[in-house]
């Protein structure tokens, strides 16, 4: 379980995410919408340890904080927050 699933629409801020992710030699996994990022959950399940989710992307596709299946249990959620041109991000890490 050392994968990081990264969910957002913004393909620069998921490259850079990425990179951190692995610089943290961490293996990451990006989806650009909600329901790629759910088909990768199900193809990743057992080896994702953490999602950081986008909770502002203009098409979800049907993914909330509260639909992903197992956060809290299986793996831990961290929901990202920010607005184009604003040059700080929020993250709501869980407890």
């Amino acid at each position: 379980m050392n994968s990081v699933l990264i969910i957002d629409d913004d393909k620069e801020l998921c490259a850079l995410m990425k990179k951190c992710v692995e610089q943290e030699n961490l293996s990451a996994v990006v989806a650009y919408g909600g329901l790629e990022g759910l088909r990768l959950l199900e193809e990743n399940k057992d080896a994702c340890s953490l999602i950081i989710l986008d909770v502002m992307m203009p098409d979800k596709g049907t993914i909330t904080a509260a639909s992903v299946p197992g956060a809290g249990t299986t793996f831990r959620l961290a929901t990202l927050c920010y607005n184009q041109g604003d040059t700080s991000l929020r993250f709501r890490l869980p407890a």
